[in-house]
């Protein structure tokens, strides 16, 4: 199997991203809704939240989904404020 150096590039900045405690998908999915409301409020992440940001620069998929919920909530706050 030959690989192109972009493609090793790739694989080489994930394995020196990886931390010795990462979360799976599932458990930054119960951790997403908090680590919105720190980040949103400006407050210090904690280790944990640290592990969620970590998960979510490496995830496409987990980073989908939290794009969404930022922009679901968005939208829910901008109609309670009479904004839009």
């Amino acid at each position: 199997m030959n690989i192109s150096r972009d493609q090793a590039k790739v694989i080489r900045d994930l394995l020196v991203s990886t931390q010795s405690q990462e979360l799976n998908c599932n458990e930054l999915l119960d951790k997403i809704g908090e680590y919105v409301e720190v980040e949103k409020s400006g407050e210090t992440l904690s280790l944990e939240l640290e592990m969620v940001k970590q998960h979510l620069s490496l995830c496409r998929e987990c980073e989908e989904e939290y794009q969404a919920l930022v922009t679901a909530l968005g939208h829910f706050v901008g109609e309670d404020l009479g904004e839009d």
